[in-house]
């Protein structure tokens, strides 16, 4: 159910490697990789798993400054761009592009495709 969209996100922009829809816990609902991108399936659940305890502790860290809600979290390697946008509570979207796609596109992309996303996890079974 979410594949197609992340698949669609990911045709959207050249560049793309991976888009994924993922629980704090490292639980995957969906993911769609790009022709190109390697997979390290015995590294990805702990990754995600990371990844969900990081935007736990940003969260709690902007509710303690008064900042207001995270919208985003991007991270920056010498691999790739990884742009991080909360669905629900506990949900994320993650998507990440090669260090030489446009950064401000996938962050748009992200933006616009976070909401239809949310709303096909509320009508999931």
């Amino acid at each position: 159910m979410l594949n197609e969209p992340l698949e669609r996100l990911c045709a959207r922009i050249d560049g793309a490697m991976l888009a994924a829809v993922f629980r704090a816990d490292g639980e995957v609902l969906g993911l769609a990789r790009a022709n190109a991108a390697s997979h390290h399936a015995e590294d990805e659940e702990a990754l995600w798993a990371d990844y969900g305890r990081v935007l736990d502790q940003a969260r709690e860290s902007a509710q303690m400054l008064a900042a207001g809600d995270l919208e985003e979290l991007t991270l920056s390697s010498e691999r790739g761009v990884t742009v991080i946008r909360p669905l629900g509570r506990d949900v994320y979207l993650s998507f990440v592009v090669r260090p030489d796609a446009i950064g401000g596109k996938a962050r748009y992309l992200c933006r616009v495709t976070a909401p239809r996303l949310t709303e096909a996890l509320t009508q999931a079974p």
